[in-house]
């Protein structure tokens, strides 16, 4: 019985490590601060995710940054330097 290869690699889906990260990013500043960000204005560097916001979004997320930055560490399993 022979399976097509495609049919077998369908269920796995690869990504990036950095898209991944700001995937992540996106859905927990929804959760938390209930804001749709842009997948586009999330950038992650050495352990520091950029998000390239209004100043109102900036304050926000300067407010709830330890909770974000447990929840994505947590979510991620890997350490999170800072979010800015």
């Amino acid at each position: 019985m022979e399976i097509p290869i495609d049919k077998i690699l369908e269920k796995y889906t690869v990504s990036t490590p950095d898209r991944t990260v700001r995937k992540e990013v996106v859905k927990t500043l929804k959760d938390v601060i209930g804001v749709d960000v842009p997948f586009g204005e999330v950038s992650y560097q050495n352990g520091r995710i950029n998000v390239e916001a209004s100043p109102l979004l900036r304050s926000q997320i300067h407010i709830h940054k330890e909770e974000i930055l447990k929840i994505l560490t947590n979510n991620l399993q890997r350490k999170i330097k800072d979010v800015r």
